[in-house]
């Protein structure tokens, strides 16, 4: 595995940490289907939330969610139906980034939500 996988995910963890910090309930961590990959999916209040992670370290030229582009977006949405559809879940979806910064100081993780 590279440095960049081994990065990312370290990320997606320190990122589902974050959110459990936040009062979300981490419901599924890696979900695919056939247009792609959800990173988390997690349950607050009356949302259902469907949240791409992106890790970039501290001295990164572009922020983290530069890198999720409208191809992304769509392709997190079809997924996010096939989740919805199998599941059987009557929340309202919502699409999140979670920012993380990775730095020898470890993760800092930045929330932003309704995104997409």
């Amino acid at each position: 595995m590279n440095e960049a996988k081994i990065t990312g995910l370290a990320g997606e963890m320190a990122a589902a940490e974050f959110l459990r910090q936040q009062g979300f309930r981490i419901i599924s961590a890696n979900f695919a289907c056939r247009a792609g990959e959800i990173d988390l999916i997690a349950d607050r209040g009356n949302f259902i939330h469907f949240i791409e992670v992106k890790t970039r370290k501290e001295n990164s030229m572009f922020s983290p969610s530069a890198a999720v582009d409208r191809n992304k977006e769509h392709r997190i949405k079809i997924c996010s139906r096939i989740f919805i559809d199998a599941y059987k879940i009557i929340k309202e979806p919502m699409y999140d980034v979670v920012e993380v910064i990775s730095s020898d100081g470890g993760f800092y993780c930045r929330l932003l939500e309704n995104k997409f």
